[in-house]
């Protein structure tokens, strides 16, 4: 029987990484930006639709966050205080929903994001 960890090295050693594994393993990144699916979504976003000069905004979602009066949908049992209102805000504002996996939404401009960050609900 061979020595699993020899065995586990060769494998790692010798498998291929693509840019999705190597920007979700990266220790530089935030939480968010290591889960994989976030990662895919950021380089979808950087490779087909951002150009040079294109912010990005990147929202790992709470559900629990907006389900927090028990018995009642939205945020304090407030039903428009949703992650819908949140989503329809950026895209008011001109953020493109990459995918419409309501992540990863580019704008045109840093002033558009400023604004849409400015403007967000207080609530």
């Amino acid at each position: 029987m061979p020595n699993l960890q020899k065995l586990k090295d060769w494998f790692n050693f010798n498998r291929r990484s693509t840019p999705v594994d190597d920007l979700a393993q990266s220790d530089m990144l935030c939480p968010a930006l290591q889960r994989e699916e976030i990662a895919r979504l950021v380089l979808t976003a950087i490779d087909k639709y951002m150009k040079t000069d294109d912010p990005a905004l990147v929202v790992q979602w709470n559900a629990n966050g907006f389900l927090d009066a028990h018995g009642n949908p939205g945020r304090n049992g407030i039903i428009a205080q949703n992650v819908q209102a949140i989503i329809q805000h950026i895209t008011d504002c001109g953020g493109v929903d990459v995918l419409n996996h309501h992540t990863v939404f580019i704008f045109p401009t840093g002033n558009a994001l400023t604004e849409c960050e400015r403007t967000l609900p207080g609530w």
